[in-house]
């Protein structure tokens, strides 16, 4: 009996704070551009210039938020998280949560950042904005490190405010 009241008590909990990061406060969103390098094994890099929308809540000085590369109706979703200083952001992209069949597919995908990792010593890429927001606009920079390239790949990002 204590055992189910713990568990149904650790999935309201997780529920709840789920519920939360959506419940933040609405900090703004923004068409946002940038150009994106990819670094492939045995060929020249390709060069991206990409477009997308930016939403961003903040629960506390978090920042939660998701990033929608394309039109509306484009299934590219990232999810943001980071740290907000006065108008200053500091976020990490990440690849969101697998849902539906996909949840047995994501075991597959650890497998392989395991292999690329452990067996190849590919480094897994990280990718962070460091945004500024100063009225309507948003400046800042997009650092992409590890993956097949040593080096880190830096470009700017810009946006325009479109909602509040």
């Amino acid at each position: 009996m204590r055992c189910t009241s713990l568990v149904a008590s650790l999935i309201l909990t997780a529920s709840a704070a789920a519920q939360n990061t959506q419940r933040g406060k609405l900090l703004g969103t923004w068409n946002v551009e940038y150009e994106r390098m990819i670094v492939h094994m045995h060929a020249e890099p390709t060069r991206l210039a990409e477009h997308g929308r930016m939403t961003l809540r903040a629960v506390g000085d978090s920042i939660f938020g998701e990033l929608r590369i394309g039109d509306s109706t484009s299934t590219d979703l990232s999810a943001l998280r980071g740290v907000a200083h006065n108008n200053t952001y500091a976020l990490l992209i990440e690849d969101p949560a697998a849902e539906g069949l996909g949840i047995f597919f994501s075991a597959v995908g650890a497998a392989m950042d395991w292999l690329r990792e452990s067996v190849h010593g590919i480094q897994p890429t990280v990718v962070r904005l460091d945004l500024v927001a100063k009225g309507d606009s948003l400046t800042g920079s997009r650092t992409a490190t590890g993956g097949n390239s040593p080096a880190a790949r830096i470009s700017t990002v810009t946006g325009r405010r479109t909602a509040k």
